[in-house]
């Protein structure tokens, strides 16, 4: 296999994405763009304000039963995830999804249980899939749901 090297900066440092009326393929824009968008100065990052979620004092709602959620904070817990389907927690005691944060945050919990290792997150057939060592979250499209295997 071949690979070539190819320097985007210019997607970056002007429009960004590729207009209608420059057809060339490596004209140095992009094609289309993920959680960004275009300025006059270039493309724009999305980065969601989650100073909020990291605080200590902040107070977590399971989005079914309401109760509180108790989110260890404790090194490497709990861990952010962005996705391109949201916001997910990775906590020592299971893995959350953010459904709303205004005037609370709600949690929506995709597993639970203690975890002894980090949460790691890669996509699959564009879903965010988690592991932590001792489970593994994935999206299963013939159930059209989340599944958890210890």
């Amino acid at each position: 296999m071949k690979a070539f090297r190819t320097v985007i900066s210019k997607g970056f440092a002007e429009q960004g994405i590729r207009s209608s009326n420059n057809p060339r393929r490596n004209s140095g824009f992009f094609e289309e763009c993920r959680q960004a968008r275009v300025s006059k100065e270039g493309l724009e990052g999305y980065i969601p304000a989650i100073n909020n979620i990291l605080d200590p004092s902040c107070v977590f709602y399971d989005s079914v039963t309401g109760n509180e959620i108790t989110v260890t904070q404790r090194w490497p817990f709990p861990q952010v995830f962005l996705t391109d389907i949201g916001l997910f927690i990775g906590a020592k005691e299971g893995l959350y999804k953010i459904t709303d944060t205004i005037p609370t945050i709600i949690l929506l919990d995709y597993s639970t249980g203690a975890t002894n290792w980090p949460w790691v997150c890669i996509p699959i057939m564009g879903y965010p899939a988690f592991t932590s060592g001792d489970k593994f979250v994935y999206y299963d499209s013939n159930a059209a749901s989340y599944l958890v295997v210890s």
